[in-house]
């Protein structure tokens, strides 16, 4: 399965962000039978961008992002870009 329109415009929103701070990041595919999402790795932390759900986590951080919150995919993606364009401007 190839990545939906959400998919690519959050990896690249975040890949973008992290690469103004200066920061590293290892992005891998996973293209499972039951679900397909991004796994972007900027160490300690990670986001997982799947269908239709977003999360970030690392040390002191558990952010999920899930359709059925949100009612629209527009809103989920405009909360979760916001919440994780904020968090990597905060990094060191």
């Amino acid at each position: 399965m190839k990545p939906n329109a959400f998919q690519d415009r959050m990896r690249s929103h975040i890949e973008g962000l992290l690469a103004k701070k200066g920061r590293s990041k290892e992005t891998k595919w996973h293209d499972g039978a039951e679900e397909s999402f991004f796994e972007i790795g900027f160490p300690p932390y990670t986001a997982w961008i799947y269908d239709d759900e977003a999360q970030l986590s690392g040390p002191g951080l558990d952010q999920r992002f899930e359709f059925h919150d949100y009612g629209s995919l527009d809103a989920l993606e405009a909360t979760y870009s916001d919440f994780v364009q904020n968090f990597i401007r905060s990094l060191a």
